[in-house]
């Protein structure tokens, strides 16, 4: 319009750069202190010729001042000396000092994300049906940890799991191999923590080694890996008391490993120390707990109690593995006791199958009287446990229960040879086919020694008393109870698949398979003499 600006007011305030500049570009050499000097003087001496309102609104007049203020604090690089310039961060004092960064909340964001993933790919049974029954749930726990410590163990592994979760979701093996640096790291950090009684106690140790102790059941070097860690693990819950594991994320803690150590126990022929009143006690306690909640569940509560009797089965098989050591007399005195509380734990679990069943047979279907699914609040959820997950829970802890059974059963076949015939028909009647695939937790065989011996599977896991000789009137015979581990580096698979919920939802008993080796002069096959 050829009408001249009259100019503004300028209320912004010159502010000397040359210090902060001078901080992230400090130099190593002589020339880069020249340089720097230079700089100083250069923005002293443009701060002094600083135009006026007017002259700053020529057009082109702010464009020239900046690329002379340029050429002045960042010399032609032909005019000046090559420099060794060492980069440092600059302290983002907004950031860091009044509010988190905001690259920190996006990481922690992403991290958290891809974990809850993780756990929905892996864990998706025990999880979506246990979440609501804790104060705090796993996902939750790793939540409210934002972006983590640097010296954390647990943050540590959470990482070691993410980047390995997305390195094999999407075929990175960038990513796996930082898993594995970030799981020495959590190792070796959890390990200084173990040198302190109350540290080592703490739920940030045990979480960490229950997440040591998945990681190697899915990608650890050998078979045992996860075997090791869980003999601490187990160590650490006896020192924490059952008490530490009611309430907070203690109780998530106990759910999602306890089924492990029942296979660790199994695997191990040992008795698994859950069994113990205390212990007892507290399962009781979290499945009264759940009968308080507004949305509690019959499924979750006949499966708390059918856990009662499965962390028992250890101890029974170690009891009849000591039984078969000891002498012929000795043996008569002791075993009907033995007999007596197997049969009694049968019975049991028995009542609580054919409960289970009655359960799912009434409630457990979504379908109504004419055949059409319901789309109602009422029949979207049973209990805590959503549709989407029911028959998943279902399947595996009937499967659980009914390898219970079997296994108490192949106790009583070594006890009473007397009853094999009807103990067969049992076992046969509660296994279908589909329990002896690879995933199949129970079997029943017959074999001469001389297979079962030569076979080197058959061998390894054999469990067998010391190789010592024993005393005059003591069975020569080897324990013909044999425990195969289901958990070895041929059958496992990684942690993109739902493979360990399987074992967890199962009670531990799908991480293992018996059978019991009968001398085949004495029966056959169809367990007839």
């Amino acid at each position: 319009m050829g009408a001249q600006c009259p100019g503004y007011a300028r209320v912004f305030k010159f502010q000397d750069e040359a210090p902060a500049l001078k901080q992230r570009y400090r130099a190593a050499s002589k020339a880069s202190s020249r340089s720097s000097t230079a700089s100083s003087s250069a923005a002293l001496a443009l701060s002094r010729s600083s135009p006026s309102s007017e002259e700053e609104d020529r057009p082109g007049c702010r464009d020239d001042r900046r690329r002379e203020a340029d050429d002045s604090l960042f010399p032609h690089p032909r005019l000046v000396g090559r420099t060794n310039v060492r980069y440092k961060p600059v302290l983002l004092s907004i950031d860091e000092g009044v509010s988190p960064s905001l690259a920190v909340q996006a990481i922690s964001a992403q991290q958290t994300q891809i974990y809850a993933n993780y756990v929905l790919t892996a864990w998706p049974c025990l999880f979506k049906c246990t979440e609501t029954q804790v104060p705090i749930n796993w996902v939750q726990f790793v939540s409210s940890r934002g972006s983590g410590l640097p010296r954390s163990p647990f943050d540590a592994i959470v990482r070691c799991i993410t980047c390995t979760y997305m390195g094999l979701l999407h075929d990175d093996q960038r990513l796996v191999d930082i898993g594995r640096f970030m799981y020495i790291k959590a190792l070796r950090m959890v390990a200084a923590r173990l040198t302190n009684l109350a540290a080592a106690k703490s739920d940030e140790v045990v979480a960490t080694a229950i997440l040591l102790s998945v990681y190697d059941m899915s990608l650890g070097t050998t078979a045992d890996a996860w075997l090791k860690h869980s003999a601490g693990i187990a160590e650490l819950m006896r020192l924490r008391g059952p008490e530490a594991h009611i309430g907070g994320f203690g109780r998530a803690i106990y759910i999602a490993f306890r089924g492990f150590l029942v296979t660790a126990a199994l695997l191990n022929g040992e008795a698994c120390f859950l069994e113990r009143p205390e212990w007892q006690q507290l399962s009781e306690t979290i499945g009264a707990d759940n009968a308080k909640q507004p949305d509690s569940s019959l499924f979750t509560d006949i499966a708390e109690r059918a856990f009662r009797e499965i962390v028992k089965l250890p101890g029974f098989v170690k009891r009849v593995q000591d039984l078969w050591e000891l002498p012929a007399k000795k043996q008569a005195q002791l075993r009907p006791a033995l007999v007596q509380n197997i049969t009694a734990c049968r019975a049991t679990l028995r009542g609580i199958h054919t409960e289970f069943g009655i359960a799912v047979a009434t409630q457990g279907s979504r379908s109504s009287s004419d055949g059409s699914e319901q789309d109602s609040q009422e029949t979207r959820f049973i209990g805590p446990i959503p549709y989407d997950f029911f028959d998943g829970f279902a399947s595996l802890s009937i499967k659980g229960i009914r390898s219970g059974i079997i296994l108490l059963n192949q106790l009583l076949m070594i006890l009473t040879p007397e009853d094999r015939p009807a103990l067969k028909a049992e076992i046969r009647s509660l296994s279908p086919g589909s329990m002896y695939d690879r995933c199949s937790s129970v079997a029943i065989t017959t074999k001469t020694r001389t297979e079962s011996s030569s076979s080197p599977s058959s061998s390894s896991s054999l469990i067998t008393p010391p190789p010592d000789l024993p005393p005059s009137g003591v069975s020569k015979r080897a324990f013909p109870l044999k425990c195969e581990s289901l958990m070895t580096p041929e059958l496992r698979l990684g942690p993109t698949t739902p493979w360990v919920d399987s074992i967890a939802t199962s009670m531990g008993m799908g991480g293992v398979r018996f059978s019991v080796i009968e001398e085949e002069e004495e029966y056959d096959d169809k367990g007839e003499k």
